[in-house]
Parts: structure tokens; C-alpha cells; sequence
């Protein structure tokens, strides 16, 4: 299964498109989360640089930190 497949697998409830209307320009994926909205949108050279900026890999957990450490910030989504 492609990567592309497994993202649309994992998010059935949003709709995509990939496009790239002349050889050797850059790829676009739009995500559509609410047909009423504008797509999220994602311009890059390749389909996986685009899937990873849209559905970056979560980055692995991190022990619990200490009472005097600083909170990290957290991971965003491409969707925020």
C-alpha cells in the first residue's frame, strides 16, 4: 500500500486531490476537511514531500519530564 493509500485509509473523511498539470513542475495535494471551506493546500517537488509537509511523522514519545524542566511545545499539525 502506497503512502498516499495509508493516509487516505487513516483520514476517510477527508477528500483529496494530487495534481500536476506539466511534467517536471511541482506537485499540489489539497486536503478538503469541509466541502464549504478552501483546502488545505501543500506545493512541493514530489508527492511524498508533500505528504510528509501535510501528515509529518509523529515524532516519538518523550519521558515524562522533570518538575523543574520547561514544558516542550507541542508537535503541530499541518492542519493547525
Amino acid at each position: 500500500m502506497s503512502k498516499f493509500d495509508e493516509i487516505r485509509a487513516t483520514y476517510p473523511a477527508i477528500g483529496f486531490a494530487v495534481y500536476c498539470i506539466t511534467p517536471g513542475d511541482p506537485v499540489t495535494l489539497e486536503a478538503y476537511v469541509n466541502t464549504d471551506d478552501l483546502p488545505f493546500t501543500w506545493t512541493g517537488p514530489t508527492l511524498e514531500a508533500v505528504l510528509d509537509a501535510a501528515f509529518p511523522a509523529q515524532p516519538p514519545a518523550e519521558p515524562e519530564q522533570e518538575a523543574n524542566e520547561e514544558p516542550t511545545a507541542p508537535t503541530t499539525s499541518a492542519f493547525d
